[in-house]
């Protein structure tokens, strides 16, 4: 696929003045590693909300970080460490941001976008507040951002077994750890967590299940470090007229994967419970990948509360 530089968009490079010596210690602050974010602010200005967003930025685990502006995907020359950014050391020219060349729909997003990037390159420091990133750059103006609910490989490490029973004893049938993985993905999706919880709960369902279990220990630490709020099992929630943390009494919300039909398809509800007039659901069916991974796909059941 073609690729080019932002500044052949006719977005201006940063000064090579600029550039910071990049550390040679390895990133060790997982509250950013793998995670990502949607930019909502802007030197001040708030970001409309689009779809595709105007950018989204990725911070791998290497210190690398990649993204997207606006239909286009791409990278870019920015380390990130310990709360601070500098230039890749082995970048020998002006660096500049790499993303894909598309014509997007949004003119407005793209522009947001391609700005957002170029500013990246004289970005200084972050800082993460739970489920906001805040990035300060050379000017000392702002980019706000949200995060966003976890992207979770095929190949994403996983526990040995593949295979979970949900269906009551005696019965051998299952639901695979891939699967349960795409199924919280989209009950994640349902909503971000409400400005005042202060803790994610999650519980899973099985076909005859009568009541909700705790999700499976290897899901809350796979998706714990996205999430940034305290990832407990449903078991450790209490349901009075919102969810609480059981130990603490403070305000929670519920993801539940509850499957609804074992078999090909298997079709799966993923719920949002953030009170008991406050729930979002949404029916899927199961697509298997290439690669092992699964896609949930709508079925155009959708239960709001």
């Amino acid at each position: 696929m073609l690729t080019v530089a932002l500044a052949a968009l006719g977005i201006l490079a940063g000064c090579s003045g600029n550039r910071a010596k990049e550390t040679s210690a390895k990133p060790v602050d997982e509250t950013i590693a793998e995670t990502n974010w949607e930019l909502v602010a802007l030197d001040g200005a708030q970001v409309p909300a689009t779809k595709p967003a105007a950018a989204i930025i990725a911070f791998g685990p290497d210190g690398s970080i990649g993204g997207t502006a606006a239909c286009n995907e791409g990278g870019s020359p920015m380390r990130w460490h310990q709360g601070r950014f500098a230039i890749s050391s082995n970048v020998n020219t002006v660096p500049l941001p790499i993303f894909t060349v598309m014509r997007c729909l949004d003119d407005a997003s793209s522009e947001i976008g391609n700005r957002f990037w170029n500013r990246m390159m004289t970005a200084q420091t972050w800082v993460r507040d739970g489920r906001t990133l805040k990035i300060v750059f050379k000017d000392a103006r702002t980019a706000s951002l949200r995060l966003l609910p976890p992207r979770i490989a095929a190949d994403a490490q996983l526990p040995a077994g593949d295979r979970l029973a949900l269906v009551g004893p005696g019965s051998t049938e299952g639901v695979s750890n891939r699967q349960l993985i795409a199924m919280f993905g989209q009950a994640l999706a349902r909503g971000a967590p409400l400005a005042e919880a202060k803790a994610v709960c999650l519980g899973l369902q099985g076909e005859q299940d009568n009541r909700t279990r705790d999700a499976p220990a290897f899901i809350l630490k796979l998706l714990a470090p996205s999430i940034g709020l305290p990832v407990l099992p449903a078991s450790k929630c209490s349901m009075d007229t919102v969810p609480r943390n059981a130990a603490t009494r403070e305000q929670a919300v519920l993801y539940t994967a509850k499957v609804e039909h074992l078999g090909q398809p298997i079709t799966f509800m993923a719920t949002a419970v953030f009170g008991n007039l406050g729930a979002k659901g949404t029916q899927y069916r199961l697509r298997s990948l290439r690669g092992g991974g699964f896609a949930a796909e709508p079925t155009g059941l959708t239960v709001l509360s």
